[in-house]
């Protein structure tokens, strides 16, 4: 947890290079992810495929890194335990996993000479340091998630407009991409102070998620309500029985009798109106992958392998290869128990922090973004349980930047709990 030394800081000017950098870093991340040109059709567009520029967004994060640290050392120049340093060493199972895809990509690729590698995965979690030194070098402690939060509700209409047209036109877009914008809707429906405006937000990611026609999408959406439905019941706990209440009741018994409805009828109609989720295909790659994990439980190929499986014969856009298909199962085949023990145990050490500061009494603005980025994060692991966001640069170096938010909002979040206790501590002896 972040010390005492912290308080320092909070003093500190800005380097405003640093921030300069960190707009940028928006600006080309969120240019290449969301295409607004979209050059290409639905996932496979030609973004995903640019060469040296895919790395421009990191390329000006990696400056925006480089100001903010100068700009630290400038203002405390003998500050030993700078308050990112705890905030990186909590999550030291990320880092470590990280280098040791990053390990295996460079064999693969020098050694072994393998092209599709998984050094996008390792480069894309440079994201999660990138976010919390950020986050920490800045006197406006908020202001880095802030904007984060900010820059992608402004993309929005980009994304729900393309994802509208490529549906008319009997395709689909951003499938993969959804995590990120969909759950936007828990932190501005709890920040916002004008309701009409974040009523009219969550309504967009209504219409996106059900414009959008993939499993995929329905999930985020389906995660995203339920988060802000528990939000609603643990912020007005059962109170003496009214007419207003038994209304509420009512009507969510009978729009959940609707839902199971709805959701039968489309079981027995999934041919015709839901998405087929390309099962033959997945059955293929998900096979391999397990099969792979069975041939090397302990640390499966180090990451010392390609990302793409072979398609006995079926032919997929053209190629008779294809990606897994869920970076889960690859972190578990590649990575064998090892990779997924240090993956799982660095989110649960993350998340762990992010319930307790829920649990504590802190600022409202805390909460909200603690909410917020833990509902990208939760949509973002259940769409890497189906596809492959994470070893695409574009998706995974912005999943991380989210995840490395929540960890140093959190940590700031136990600070201010600290400060609190502290002060009722010394009202208590005066």
């Amino acid at each position: 947890m972040p010390t005492a030394t912290t308080a320092r800081y909070d003093r500190q000017l800005d380097f405003d290079i640093g921030k300069v950098f960190f707009y940028l870093f928006m600006f080309f991340s969120l240019f290449l992810l969301v295409d607004p040109f979209y050059t290409g059709y639905g996932a496979f567009r030609v973004t995903r495929d640019l060469g040296p520029l895919k790395y421009t967004g990191l390329v000006f994060g990696i400056g925006a890194l480089f100001f903010s640290l100068v700009g630290m050392g400038i203002n405390f120049p003998r500050a030993k335990q700078p308050p990112w340093r705890a905030s990186l060493a909590h999550a030291w199972p990320i880092l470590l996993f990280g280098i040791l895809v990053l390990v295996g990509s460079l064999i693969a690729r020098n050694y072994y000479d393998i092209k599709e590698t998984f050094l996008q995965l390792a480069i894309g979690i440079a994201g999660f340091p990138l976010a919390v030194i950020l986050f920490w070098s800045i006197g406006d402690r908020m202001l880095v998630a802030r904007r984060f939060m900010q820059a992608l509700l402004l993309v929005l209409p980009v994304v729900i407009g393309w994802v509208i047209v490529k549906r008319i036109q009997g395709g689909q877009a951003f499938h993969t991409e959804i995590f990120l914008f969909i759950p936007l809707a828990v932190y501005f429906f709890l920040s916002l102070k004008r309701r009409w405006l974040a009523w009219g937000i969550l309504l967009s990611m209504i219409v996106l998620g059900i414009a959008s026609n993939k499993n995929t999408a329905y999930l985020v959406l389906l995660i995203t309500l339920i988060h802000l439905f528990l939000i609603g019941m643990v912020r007005h706990p059962a109170r003496a029985m009214s007419i207003k209440r038994v209304i509420v009741i009512y009507g969510f018994v009978v729009a959940l009798l609707v839902a199971i409805a709805a959701v039968g009828f489309l079981l027995l109609n999934r041919e015709e109106y839901l998405p087929s989720g390309n099962v033959e295909t997945r059955s293929i790659t998900y096979t391999a992958a397990i099969n792979r994990f069975i041939d090397s439980p302990i640390y499966g190929t180090g990451f010392m392998d390609t990302t793409l499986v072979p398609l006995e014969g079926h032919i997929v856009l053209g190629s008779d290869t294809l990606v897994t298909h869920s970076d889960l199962l690859d972190v578990l085949s590649h990575g064998g128990l090892l990779g997924v023990m240090l993956f799982l145990f660095g989110i649960y050490r993350v998340f762990f922090k992010a319930v307790a500061v829920l649990r504590s009494t802190v600022d409202d603005e805390v909460k909200s973004l603690v909410h917020g980025l833990s509902v990208i994060v939760i949509c973002g692991l259940v769409t890497a349980s189906f596809n492959s966001p994470l070893i695409t640069l574009t998706t995974g170096v912005l999943f991380w930047f989210a995840f490395g938010l929540l960890a140093a909002v959190a940590d700031y979040g136990r600070l201010l709990v600290s400060k609190q206790n502290a002060g009722h501590a010394g009202v208590v002896k005066a």
